[in-house]
């Protein structure tokens, strides 16, 4: 098993995939002083800054295809009118 710590956030990394394991593992850093609940804040705000970044690229591209959409619709219509007029 290894574990890394970095001095901005921490990072476990094991060949289990037991969350209690991984759950030991973060009591123990806890406890020996080496993980802080400062650390533990500032990994959340960065997953969640990560998350909303994530969903606002996906709304902007949606936003955008919407928008593309409506252009092409108008600019059929409008040419729809102009063939009907002559």
């Amino acid at each position: 098993m290894q574990f890394q710590i970095t001095a901005a956030a921490w990072r476990i990394e094991t060949s289990s995939d037991s969350a209690f394991h991984q759950i030991i593992l973060v009591l123990v850093l806890i406890a020996g002083g080496l993980l802080t609940f400062e650390d533990r804040r500032k990994e959340n705000f960065e997953k969640g800054q990560a998350e909303l970044e994530r969903r606002r690229a996906l709304l902007r591209e949606q936003q955008q295809k919407e928008e593309e959409a409506r252009v092409a619709f108008e600019k059929a219509e409008h040419e729809k009118r102009e063939r009907l007029r002559y």
